[in-house]
């Protein structure tokens, strides 16, 4: 059986989400949970606290999880629009980011919330790359999605 694609599009103040149903008719789901959005809220610094960096995640939980029975399985992730940096601050070397990937970059963020120098930890200290990871972090563990796909899905 053919993995849906789910694509994950980032604007400054919002995430959305985008896959096709069983009917072939086209779902979307804007959530307020955008990089720039989160950042803000939550008060993030350069880099983010670790208080700031967990109250971050619980809002995007409650955000993302509501979806986890809507999406289509199996599902594929895709990183659409607004998510270039994100990837390019991980390292991704290929087409795809898996779970293991994105987890050792959000512990080298952890990593500098607790004080180490951002130019041993290998990710930017920017705060909206910080809540951009956490946004895909989530969304991945979340809604059971083992990898991320750079690029655009493949025409149904």
């Amino acid at each position: 059986m053919n993995a849906t694609p789910v694509i994950l599009d980032l604007s400054p103040d919002d995430a959305t989400l985008r896959w096709r149903d069983a009917q072939g008719k086209e779902q979307a789901r804007v959530l307020p949970i955008g990089p720039d959005r989160l950042a803000r809220q939550h008060r993030f610094g350069r880099p983010a606290s670790p208080l700031a960096l967990e109250a971050a995640i619980e809002t995007v939980e409650d955000a993302v999880m509501p979806l986890a029975a809507r999406l289509p399985r199996p599902a594929d992730l895709w990183l659409g629009a607004g998510t270039g940096a994100l990837a390019a601050g991980i390292g991704a070397a290929g087409d795809v980011l898996d779970i293991d990937t994105v987890e050792t970059a959000f512990a080298r963020l952890a990593d500098l919330a607790l004080g180490r120098p951002a130019a041993r930890a290998g990710v930017p200290d920017d705060a909206g790359f910080a809540a951009a990871l956490l946004v895909l972090r989530e969304a991945m563990h979340h809604l059971g999605l083992r990898s991320a796909r750079l690029g655009t899905p493949p025409a149904a």
